[in-house]
């Protein structure tokens, strides 16, 4: 049987390499067109920038003859400036060809797999304990973080049964960074000096940089340049097959060492003396694929003169897109990059579904008369979840009325809530401690619900607000209006409404090819969301300190402050809906785990069904992020644990709800106690909570082999 295999395989290489001697044919013109474009780029990069200089005198100081204002800034400014960006370019473009290469994973990027969030979380705490935020002295941790991110990414996607396939590797990508990413949040909110040192980095520039900082870098450039020559033939036989690779001689576990090795020195390199900028090393190989076609031996190094021409490209436009003021380059970058990754989910077939993570009941279920009735036992084991779950909750309410700077005793808390304590117990816990409580049960069970509506519709165990974009839309729309508009409580819940029911209709429209179940869905909302973190962190570097770091407070999810003035209306509303939405919904999307055909034919309507629930769903988590921001991977854990606790394989809408309750009340209360004389926001602890739980739940899946 291997050796069927084998000969399939070797058939199908040959015929591919018929197929594409046309393109290889054309190699030369490609090569020639690709120098031009990048000398182009390079001389639009001296003439172009904010400063308006006529070509003349830049031609003058090239030549010696121009004077030393127009030298100062030719050789002193761009130049530099230009040179750096081919070199990160480079690197960048040369990682991407290498991972996606190595992992046979077209949607492979340094970005979206996490590798320069681990460099951000290895810089931050290098900034934090007072290194200084040079080139020289963060080289080292960025090329730490890389490293210890590539690997983490790797050994996550291949657990379990099967390869690292294009789905487990973006979404471990996806899991790692919000766990990295929660770190990097705790650290740049409660220390001003690493926030003002940080936000000018991470938003990814070439800008103030000097060749003394590329030659800092060059060393670990150097090294991945050198192992190219190295890795290229062994890559091209990798890309047939593991069995195949190695019956022509190929160490497939060396190879990938020597890989893993070349792209952490350089993403490492390029993102300490560039920030971290995404998307690059995934459109260059991509590019160069459409040029010359698949082989290694052509991509790989066509990657290199790709990049760059891109990168300059976009710090020409980052130059000029807004007067007076340089865009990171790294935004640029990120609004180019995902509509591409958009673009490859339509055009590679990424519309089939994911997996089919959520299962009907089976024996539980007794169709009768076009009516559908669940069994007593399934119905009584809901109710005692359900029921469970409320207890809990409630304990961790009462605990977060006693706890605080003054502890007060149970006596004295149902004395305050009955009206019958003096006026200083009444204030701490009526007035400043009870609607915070109240506002983490019941935004939590907003969010609960929400991720079982997405859940079920999407037929995806890692369908979630979070994932699929729709947190990110309205967390934008939200610091927008803190950075540049106001901070008043009405101004940030529009702003995140619009933001939030925005992103939502996008990511339909343009995953409407894969129907809202299927892995294009999810795809599209992480790049979407790529791209709107960048333009997060633009908002935020163009703020003043103050404002920025309020918004930047708000955008991880808070609940301090809370009042009844201002949220208890929110509260009665959420309320409102999630019982509304919970009344209307569940029996159907029970039946839609049945599949569309089935549900139809009991009378279920779906496609008004679908649109009904994923309003409800948006709805809901913009109603809690205009009021607390957005608070993350709740609406992810919260169906997970509800369905566990009932023993249901089925949508449960109730018990997600009383599992999202629990477990907000629960991280809020451990996000106020947590550090002591200092409370954390509600964010910061689901963000790493919840990507701790992604990663094990990524590991579950991998293992049962439904990803």
């Amino acid at each position: 049987m291997p050796d069927v295999s084998l000969a399939t395989r070797g058939a199908r290489a040959a015929a591919e390499r018929d197929a594409l001697r046309p393109l290889h044919s054309r190699m030369p013109l490609v090569l020639l067109g690709l120098t031009a474009a990048l000398v182009l780029a390079t001389c639009a990069s001296l003439f172009v920038g904010a400063e308006q200089v006529a070509p003349s005198r830049v031609l003058s100081a090239v030549s010696g003859d121009g004077g030393r204002e127009a030298e100062a800034l030719v050789f002193g400014y761009r130049l530099p400036r230009t040179i750096i960006a081919i070199a990160v370019g480079a690197a960048l473009g040369l990682a991407g060809a290498l991972i996606q290469a190595l992992t046979r994973n077209p949607l492979a990027d340094p970005g979206i797999l996490g590798v320069n969030a681990g460099a951000t979380m290895f810089v931050a705490v290098a900034i934090l304990v007072g290194m200084p935020a040079t080139v020289g002295s963060l080289v080292w941790p960025a090329l730490a973080g890389a490293s210890f991110a590539t690997v983490a990414v790797l050994l996550l996607a291949s657990t379990g049964r099967g390869p690292a396939t294009p789905v487990r590797m973006t979404l471990a990508g996806v899991a790692l960074a919000a766990v990295f990413g929660g770190v990097t949040t705790t650290i740049r909110l409660f220390d001003p000096d690493t926030f003002e040192r940080y936000r000018s980095w991470v938003a990814g520039s070439v800008a103030g940089r000097s060749l003394d900082d590329l030659a800092g870098v060059a060393p670990y450039l150097t090294i991945g340049l050198v192992l190219l020559p190295v890795l290229m033939r062994p890559l091209n036989a990798i890309a047939l097959g593991d069995e195949l690779a190695t019956s022509l001689g190929v160490s497939a576990r060396r190879t990938r060492v020597l890989t893993v090795v070349a792209v952490t020195l350089l993403v490492g390199a390029a993102t300490a003396l560039a920030g971290p900028i995404g998307f690059l090393g995934l459109m260059a190989p991509h590019v160069c694929r459409l040029l010359v076609g698949n082989d290694q031996l052509r991509v790989i190094p066509m990657s290199m003169l790709v990049a760059p021409v891109v990168l300059l490209a976009s710090d020409i436009v980052a130059r000029v897109a807004v007067p007076l003021r340089e865009v990171p380059v790294g935004v640029v970058t990120a609004f180019i990059g995902a509509p591409v990754l958009i673009w490859l989910i339509s055009t590679k077939g990424g519309a089939r579904p994911v997996s089919a993570g959520i299962r009907a009941q089976r024996g539980h279920l007794v169709v009768r008369a076009g009516r559908v009735p669940v069994s007593g036992r399934i119905h009584l084991r809901t109710l005692l979840t359900c029921a469970g779950l409320v207890v809990m909750t409630a304990v961790v309410t009462a605990a977060a009325l006693m706890l605080g700077t003054v502890v007060h005793s149970p006596g004295q808390v149902v004395a305050a809530l009955t009206g019958e304590a003096p006026a200083s117990v009444e204030l701490f816990v009526v007035q400043w401690r009870l609607p915070r409580a109240l506002a983490a049960a019941v935004f939590g069970a907003m969010l609960g619900l929400a991720g079982a509506i997405f859940q079920s519709l999407t037929r995806n165990p890692l369908g979630s607000p979070d994932i699929i974009g729709f947190t990110a839309g309205s967390s934008t729309g939200g610091v927008a209006v803190v950075a540049y508009v106001g901070s008043s409580f009405t101004l940030v819940a529009g702003g995140a409404l619009a933001g939030g029911l925005a992103v939502a209709a996008l990511v339909l429209l343009l995953s409407r090819g894969g129907g809202v179940a299927g892995f294009r869905l999810v795809i599209v909302g992480i790049g979407l969301s790529a791209m709107l973190v960048s333009l997060e962190t633009w908002f935020l570097l163009t703020a003043d300190l103050e404002i920025a770091q309020a918004a930047a407070l708000w955008g991880v999810g808070t609940l301090n402050g809370t009042s009844f003035e201002y949220t208890g209306p929110v509260m009665a509303l959420g309320l409102l809906a999630t019982l509304a939405a919970g009344a209307l919904l569940d029996r159907r999307l029970s039946l839609f785990d049945l599949g569309a055909d089935v549900s139809a034919s009991l009378g279920v309507p779906v496609a008004r069904t679908r649109l009904v629930a994923l309003l409800a769903g948006v709805v809901l988590v913009a109603i809690v992020t205009a009021a607390a921001g957005p608070i993350s991977f709740v609406a992810l854990a919260a169906p997970h644990v509800g369905r566990r606790i009932a023993a249901s394989t089925g949508v449960s809408l109730a018990p997600a709800a009383c599992a999202g309750a629990l477990i907000l009340a629960s991280a809020d209360l451990a996000a106020q106690h947590a550090i002591p004389g200092r409370s954390l926001p509600v964010g910061v602890a689901t963000v790493a909570v919840g990507g701790v739980y992604l990663v094990s739940l990524l590991i579950r899946e991998n293992r049962k082999g439904t990803l």
